[in-house]
């Protein structure tokens, strides 16, 4: 935690932003978040955004820009996995690698299945291994690369180690079940929602946000260069489709506010607690696909939803079910100070929006 301490003396010294004199305005420009999105919801519905900031050089962020929404992802793919379990397309308690035609087995614990249930749970001992990374740049097949060093030493189901490859390998697991593309099983399960797991499969004329390390002004996610690679084909391949589903998923934020209404309104089982983030964040237990938080200093309920920290961007989905409030976060960069694991800047959000509590 020093690092965090050092970084947010470093970012207090970056040039100010003036956003307005409200209460989100004055929180985005304290975290410096370089071009962004709020919105808000509630059981009547969802609200207007408030926009601040630049997408891209010279292109203000709208209503209407997308975001990457990093690792927000996952609920949604968990929502998505509840569904096909009601379904019937899904069972989340029996052996995952029968959705992806693979034996799916930590070789330290053969005996052991590892279901989609532990992949929700961040349980199922995948672990995001140099080879994950490595083997999905290159497109390495996922019946390959669980031949590599990509488990624990933990038997699956036993120990809480958030894992973005087993998050991926839900989002394969969902194309199996469903025998349809990860971006397909989206539409359909989200109608009236825009949004893609590759950005260069998103509407032609719409504004992707670039996303950076706000503290060294640099582009870590270069919008144009993405959109410029060839259409992605939507064609079922859970043995490829394993580095989709853990943040890959582009965005406007009001859309993500419809949908993180849709979690505070229903979706009820992904709320049931799993397993505690211990060490990690004493404040977090981890329910299936959904941070479950518990930290009167920012609202006396229990908070759900989730997080999203990659590239220089800080997002998040946060709602209190007693209450009826949520709101939807999206950024191109901002400050990543956090303790423990929830950021400064979504802390920040909770305790005004959704805790009733200053800026």
């Amino acid at each position: 935690m020093r690092y965090y301490q050092v970084y947010r003396r470093l970012v207090a010294l970056l040039p100010g932003k003036k956003y307005g004199q409200d209460g989100i305005s004055r929180i985005l420009a304290r975290h410096r978040v370089a071009g962004g999105a709020v919105c808000l919801f509630d059981a009547q519905g969802v609200g207007p955004c408030l926009t601040v900031g630049q997408a891209q050089k010279y292109q203000p962020v709208g209503e209407d820009t997308f975001f990457r929404t990093a690792s927000v992802a996952k609920m949604i793919c968990a929502m998505m996995a509840l569904r096909l379990a009601e379904e019937g397309k899904l069972s989340l308690d029996e052996d995952a690698g029968a959705y992806l035609g693979v034996r799916l087995r930590n070789p330290g614990y053969p005996d052991k299945i590892i279901t989609p249930r532990m992949l929700l749970s961040h349980t199922s001992s995948l672990v995001d291994a140099p080879a994950f990374w490595q083997a999905a740049r290159d497109g390495t097949a996922l019946d390959r690369l669980l031949k590599e060093p990509v488990f624990s030493v933990n038997g699956p189901g036993s120990v809480f180690a958030y894992s973005n490859f087993g998050a991926g390998v839900l989002g394969a697991v969902l194309e199996g079940a469903s025998g349809k593309h990860l971006d397909v099983l989206f539409h359909e399960m989200f109608p009236g929602i825009e949004g893609s797991f590759y950005p260069q499969n998103l509407p032609d004329d719409c504004v992707l946000s670039d996303a950076g390390d706000v503290l060294r002004r640099r582009t870590e996610y270069n919008a144009a260069a993405l959109r410029a690679r060839k259409k992605a084909d939507l064609t079922p391949d859970p043995m490829h489709h394993y580095a989709l589903g853990h943040g890959n998923l582009c965005i406007r934020c009001r859309d993500l506010a419809a949908i993180g209404r849709m979690a505070m309104q229903g979706y009820e089982a992904l709320r049931e607690e799993h397993i505690p983030f211990g060490q990690r964040d004493p404040r977090i237990t981890e329910g299936l696909g959904m941070f479950i938080i518990r930290d009167e200093t920012i609202n006396q309920n229990i908070v759900y939803g989730h997080q999203g920290l990659a590239y220089g961007a800080v997002n998040g989905v946060f709602f209190d079910p007693i209450k009826q409030k949520g709101f939807a976060l999206l950024t191109g960069g901002a400050s990543v100070a956090r303790k423990f694991v929830l950021a400064d800047l979504n802390r920040d959000l909770i305790r005004l929006l959704i805790g009733g509590k200053g800026a």
